[in-house]
Formats: C-alpha cells, structure tokens, sequence
C-alpha cells in the first residue's frame, strides 16, 4: 500500500516536475547560444549592412582589411553623393568607439535576463520562452515597463529570435510619452556560427505632450564572409 501512495504521489509531482526540467534546459541552450553571439568579434568578418529607416535606404559594405572599415555603398539604390559621404565619414567618427555597431550597445547576456524566464508555448519544432530586459539607457521605472520573449528552434538548438516590447507608457524624457515600443532581433546560423541577421525598431508616442511621432527603422546583415586568422 506505501509503494502504492508512493507511485501516485510521484505521478502527481511529474508534470510540474518535467516541467521545471525542460524550462532549465532551454534556458541553458539559450545561455549558450547568447555566449556564443556575445563572442563575436566584428574584425573577424566581412559582411554588408541595409538600413532602412522613414527618410533613406543604405547599404553599407565592412572589411576589416581596409580603410575606413565602413564604406557607404548606395542610398536608395544610387551611388551616394558627395555630400552624403562627407556626413557618413563624420559619423562613423563619432560611432568609432563603438567598435561592434551591430547591437544595441549592450550584450545579450546584459540585455538578457533568464533568472525567472518561462515556457510560454511550443510546438513541435518552436519553443517561445520569456524573459525580463534590461535595457541600460531607460531609467529603472522605464526598464519595469518592459518585457521579453525568446523563440528558440528545438531541433538545431538555434536561438531564432529576440522581442523586447512594453507593457505600459514609457517617460524616457520630460513631455514625451511612449505608447508603442518593440525591438525585434533575428539570428542566423552560418558555418556554425550564429550572426544577428536583423534588427528591427518601432516607435510610436508623443512628445510635448500632444504632438504625434512614430518612428521604424530596420538594420539588415548578410553576406558573412570569415576573414579572421
């Protein structure tokens, strides 16, 4: 009779049990695979950047191997014009301490927080789970505005996607509200390494307290070609 309240009581805990154990699985796949991304060296690859925002589309060409690293390619499909590139070459002055230039000033393992992360669905090639951001250039009432989801791919172990989106009205500054906020990161696999693929942004509140804005601006990388030792 005890082995037999024994077996209940552990078919009973089971569910939560497993539940737990496959939580702590993913969120060590995803340790690993932010490792993996926070790794990565910029000189190491050569690769081609469009950004796509509300008033432009450029492409822009990095090369480790020459100088200036980044070179502006087109801008709406035309060669740039000398004015354009004198401005592009004062920028990326200003932007030459920031030597990545494809995050968003953090690392993930920053960004990130899986402490408390859960199981939000799955299916049988997906799993989402959440997380808490931490985003470094709000102000701490901001960053409790916030939440995070993961999209993991089960099979490969392949970190798919990154969402970060509010969940209240956000006061980054005096007479400016925002009501809309999501930052979108996907990530690709090539030849075993896995490189952020694009970064998508969308804003949209007030500021001075009536006047509208909105704001969406997309950053994509492709053309990955190893050129470290």
């Amino acid at each position: 009779m005890k082995g037999l309240i024994t077996l209940i009581l552990l078919l009973i805990a089971y569910p939560a049990w497993s539940s737990q154990t496959e939580t702590e699985f993913y969120r060590n796949v995803i340790a690993e695979n932010i490792t993996r991304i926070d790794s990565f060296e910029l000189d190491d690859w050569r690769l081609q950047r469009r950004s796509k925002n509300a008033h432009d589309i450029r492409v822009e060409i990095y090369n480790p191997k020459q100088l200036p690293k980044w070179q502006l390619i087109s801008v709406n499909e035309r060669h740039p014009s000398e004015k354009q590139l004198v401005e592009y070459t004062e920028k990326q002055k200003q932007l030459k301490n920031n030597n990545n230039q494809m995050s968003l000033g953090d690392k993930l393992s920053n960004l990130i927080q899986m402490e408390h992360s859960k199981i939000i669905c799955q299916d049988e090639k997906l799993v989402h789970l959440s997380f808490i951001p931490k985003v470094t250039s709000l102000s701490e009432s901001d960053q409790e505005k916030l939440s995070g989801f993961i999209i993991l791919e089960k099979e490969s172990g392949l970190l798919k996607q990154v969402v970060i989106y509010n969940i209240n009205k956000l006061n980054p500054a005096f007479s400016v509200k925002i009501d809309y906020f999501v930052i979108t990161m996907d990530f690709t696999q090539i030849n075993r390494h896995t490189h952020l693929e694009k970064i998508t942004t969308s804003i949209r509140g007030k500021y001075a307290f009536f006047k509208a804005f909105q704001d969406h601006s997309e950053y994509s990388y492709s053309d990955f070609t190893y050129v470290g030792n």
